[in-house]
């Protein structure tokens, strides 16, 4: 079985090959026959028949490493070779899918997840631990193509799993390998995805051990894990809700918050991640000037719940629509007068109303979102008050979340062994 050092042979291998991609195409199509087939052998003739469609001669098939049609006829004799035909695999294989028109490109990445579940596991190629420098340079459709393909197997596994099934955790075991090799925003939020609704809970125990690599190595060489944002009162239960505005409570603190941003009072609040505890931080400012701060520690094993939400998320969408649907009808209702009665001014009152009722369902819709993609966090706490802060950048909310269930998850772990 190739180690690390063999696998980066056989990649320098390809680089320095005088036909890289027939030679990959070929090594790609000769393996994904025999995976179809299950078999280690691979069909001579048809071999040759595709090395003369390729173009490819006898001298055009020789590496440092020895003859790659060779080795494809007779089998790798050992685990240099392996490597290397694993290379010109995987680089054949980027190949194929690069080149093929966008409605075929799914069909072909899920039928190479099939190929490699038996590959990887009934034999000693390593094609998958070759792709990972491979898709550095590949094209991003492609990247994410493949991403895709792994993580919905991953799926459709994973929900017809019954009992204990060794083999159907092992492939899942490899595709969520592979999936983590291709780093990437996606790649994070689809581990994400795996580690909160994955039936298998080794799947889950997984993928948060993977997300720890990928997210804990991003917060260790980035800015420190800190969100800052306006302080707000914890979220209540919906009878509690109700109980405030039935009594007039609701108001009077909507009120207090008027008055507060008109003497320009705020209330800040700073929460950062630190090693196994939250330091919290509120800051009162009167005028731009800081008259109080108070600190605090939480450990995490006080934390019991954490959610992230946006405050009033419907309100733009409800203003938006009925300033269209308002614009719409005032507007052709005085445009078809308008130009009924040969009235300019109606006419361009009619169209100014349609205008801007699209302007300001455009300027909602679009321009807002884009503009302000801020919410709010709140993390629940053992016999404490609950943190809630607004004002909240969604990919530091999304990074504080993610920290807090692998470091959780983590600590759940540690007690358990």
């Amino acid at each position: 079985m190739p180690d690390v050092e063999q696998i980066s042979r056989g990649l320098r291998s390809l680089d320095a090959a005088e036909h890289p991609r027939a030679l990959g195409l070929l090594a790609s199509q000769t393996l994904a026959a025999m995976a179809d087939a299950h078999t280690a052998t691979c069909d001579r003739q048809l071999l040759h028949s595709r090395a003369a469609r390729l173009k490819l001669k006898a001298e055009s098939t020789q590496i440092d490493q020895g003859d790659v049609l060779s080795m494809l006829e007779n089998g790798p004799r050992d685990a240099n070779e392996t490597a290397c035909l694993s290379a010109f695999a995987a680089s054949g294989f980027i190949t194929s899918l690069t080149e093929l028109p966008e409605a075929e490109r799914r069909t072909m990445a899920e039928r190479w997840v099939g190929r490699l579940d038996w590959m990887e596991l009934a034999t000693d190629f390593r094609i998958t631990a070759c792709l990972k420098p491979l898709l550095v340079a590949a094209d991003s459709e492609v990247v994410s193509m493949w991403r895709r393909a792994l993580f919905q197997a991953v799926l459709r596994d994973d929900g017809a799993l019954t009992g204990v099934d060794a083999r159907a955790r092992a492939k899942n075991a490899l595709r969520v390998s592979a999936l983590a090799q291709i780093h990437g925003e996606e790649t994070v939020l689809l581990l994400r995805s795996l580690r909160d609704c994955a039936r298998d809970p080794s799947l889950r125990a997984l993928a948060v051990s993977l997300l720890s690599e990928l997210v804990g190595r991003d917060v260790a060489h980035g800015s420190p894990l800190k969100i800052n944002g306006t302080a707000r009162s914890p979220s209540r239960s919906m009878p509690k809700a109700i109980l405030r505005w039935l009594s007039g409570f609701a108001l009077l603190s909507g009120l207090q918050r008027l008055v507060f941003s008109l003497v320009s009072l705020r209330r800040e609040l700073q929460i950062e991640l630190r090693e196994e505890a939250l330091w919290v931080s509120w800051n009162t400012a009167f005028f731009g000037r800081t008259v109080r701060t108070t600190d605090a520690r939480y450990e995490l094993q006080r934390v019991t719940g954490a959610f992230r939400r946006a405050r009033f998320a419907l309100l733009s969408t409800l203003i938006s629509v009925l300033s269209l649907s308002v614009g719409v009808l005032f507007g052709g209702y005085f445009l078809f007068d308008g130009a009924r009665g040969g009235a300019p001014m109606l006419f361009l009152v009619g169209a100014g109303l349609i205008a801007a009722g699209a302007g300001v369902d455009l300027i909602l819709n679009v321009w807002w979102p884009a503009r302000n993609a801020q919410v709010e966090l709140q993390i629940d706490l053992r016999d404490a008050p609950s943190l809630r802060v607004g004002n909240v950048a969604q990919a530091d909310a999304d990074r504080m979340l993610d920290a807090l269930a692998l470091r959780l998850s983590h600590g759940e772990a540690a007690e358990r062994s």
